[in-house]
């Protein structure tokens, strides 16, 4: 008994170690040890293609249907004048029913602005955080540091006086873009041109010039929202934007875009634009 389980002891010890000797090349070959120590992960050959597949893979690529090209935007002669005079530096205002083009335009616009002045100067806002959201901005009030209102013009400057990112952005900022501006009240428009030219009249250059010389750039249709109000106000006080009191002087050029590219039917772009 003894004789027969020594004899297979050492059979059993014969084989593995030649197991192990001829699987010797495979372990170094894919568990080889890395400088810094320890196993480094297997590496993957590459593989090789007969003349007969790199034919067909050829093939394939040139059958391939090619992604069509994005046609470039035909601008009216409208758009034209705006992105003509706000690329010469002036404050514009455009509005236009829905479907006029003043979101693709205003995207073209803030490309070109931030090429020309950097990123950093260029100030994207809305009147809503989903308007915001859209150009990947901010918040009008959000970019002015005035949280909510509901305070007075000194308070609301004192209030952005004390918080530093708002008074940077006042600062650095050279052009302006506001979104959705039928939301946005006259009273507080005529409040952020007092803060900006507070702020930015420190510098002699810009003393006296509206908006403390921002270039602005102003999009929105006075038919759609109008601005929530918190109270409600006398009977011919001032609501909309439009009737500020710096208004007029903000810009250099107000423009209506006309033509509809959303609807085709001249009868149904008829009875939109009469409601």
């Amino acid at each position: 008994m003894k004789q027969l389980f020594s004899s297979a002891l050492a059979t059993l010890r014969y084989y593995s170690s030649a197991t192990y000797h001829s699987t010797k090349w495979s372990k170094n070959r894919y568990n080889y040890k890395s400088k810094w120590g320890g196993l480094s992960s297997p590496i993957k050959p590459k593989t090789r293609w007969t003349n007969e597949q790199s034919q067909v893979l050829n093939k394939s690529k040139m059958n391939s249907p090619k992604m069509p090209r994005k046609p470039r935007m035909k601008w009216t002669d409208e758009q034209t004048q705006v992105l003509n005079a706000i690329l010469e530096g002036k404050s514009v205002f455009v509005s236009g029913s829905a479907g006029t083009g003043k979101t693709a335009l205003l995207e073209h616009v803030i490309k070109k602005l931030k090429k020309i002045h950097g990123r950093s100067q260029v100030f994207v806002t809305a009147s809503t955080g989903v308007a915001a959201c859209a150009l990947n901005g901010m918040t009008l009030h959000s970019f002015a540091g005035t949280g909510l209102g509901g305070v007075d013009r000194a308070s609301l400057l004192s209030r952005v006086l004390s918080d530093r990112r708002a008074y940077r952005r006042w600062i650095k900022a050279k052009v302006l873009v506001m979104d959705e501006s039928s939301m946005i009240e006259a009273d507080f428009f005529n409040d952020l041109e007092f803060i900006a030219s507070e702020i930015r009249g420190q510098d002699p250059l810009l003393k006296g010039k509206v908006w403390g010389g921002i270039q602005l750039v102003v999009s929105g249709d006075f038919f759609q929202l109008p601005p929530v109000l918190k109270k409600k106000k006398k009977k011919g006080a001032k609501v909309f934007a439009f009737e500020a009191d710096c208004w007029n002087a903000s810009f250099d050029l107000q423009i209506e875009l006309t033509k509809v590219f959303r609807q085709s039917e001249a009868d149904l772009v008829k009875l939109l634009q009469g409601i």
